[in-house]
C-alpha cells in the first residue's frame, strides 16, 4: 500500500496469506477506518484480517473428530501464547467444577 497525498492510499496488491480474505471487504473496512478515525492502522487491519481468517477456518459445529483429531488440537492450542481465548476473545477452554456442573443441572445436594 502507498500512501497518495495527505489522505490518499493506493493498494496495488495484498500479502499472499490474505488470499482467502474477501479483497473488496478489506478495502472496503481500510475506507471506513480512514473515514471514521481520520487514519489509517495497517497493523490492526492485519491484526483483524488474521483473526477474521483463523475463525473461518475454525472447526463448526457437528464436525466430527476422532480422539486422535481432538488430542491433535489440543496439543496445537497449547502452543499457543494465550490458548484461552480466539483472536476475537471469545473463551476456547472453559472449566467447571462439580459443584458448578450440578448446580448447573439442578443436582446439588
Amino acid at each position: 500500500m502507498e500512501v497518495f497525498g495527505q489522505h490518499g492510499y493506493i493498494v496495488r496488491s495484498l500479502p499472499l496469506w490474505m488470499k482467502k480474505i474477501d479483497e473488496n471487504i478489506f478495502v472496503d473496512t481500510m475506507i471506513q477506518e480512514v473515514l471514521h478515525k481520520n487514519h489509517l492502522d495497517v497493523v490492526a487491519l492485519q491484526d483483524h484480517a488474521i483473526a477474521t481468517l483463523s475463525c473461518k477456518a475454525s472447526l463448526k459445529a457437528n464436525t466430527y473428530l476422532s480422539q486422535d483429531d481432538m488430542q491433535t488440537i489440543f496439543d496445537n492450542l497449547m502452543r499457543c501464547d494465550n490458548p484461552y481465548v480466539c483472536p476475537h476473545g471469545r473463551p476456547t477452554i472453559i472449566f467447571y467444577s462439580d459443584y458448578e456442573l450440578e448446580k448447573l443441572f439442578k443436582r446439588v445436594v
